[in-house]
């Protein structure tokens, strides 16, 4: 369903535009070493279902009711991406403090 004259928003540019600005942001990171080895694949499934779940309310596909739409207005990717995140921080959390306390047991 696709009605003549609607206004689209350019999925693929604005999806593109934060993922750029994921990769600056983890570019960083990196740069400071604020995270530690492994920890930055987290981060990103952090930032790109945060992402996604923001971007998924002006999806097109939802636009007459689709398949992607799992209660009401709410897609399947809306669903899973808080289990993403919160698994993804509780994993970056606990090895950073991990890696934390291992440095500092090595220095005494």
């Amino acid at each position: 369903w696709d009605p003549v004259g609607a206004y689209r928003l350019p999925w693929p540019l604005i999806d593109g535009s934060v993922q750029l600005v994921n990769f600056l942001l983890l570019l960083w990171l990196y740069r400071k070493k604020i995270l530690g080895t492994g920890e930055y694949f987290f981060f990103y499934i952090i930032l790109h279902s945060f992402e996604r779940f923001i971007l998924e309310i002006w999806r097109n596909e939802k636009m007459g009711g689709s398949s992607y739409t799992v209660f009401g207005n709410i897609t399947l990717f809306q669903v899973v991406a808080p289990f993403l995140i919160l698994t993804s921080l509780a994993v970056v959390v606990i090895r950073h403090f991990l890696l934390q306390s291992a440095e500092l047991a090595k220095k005494k």
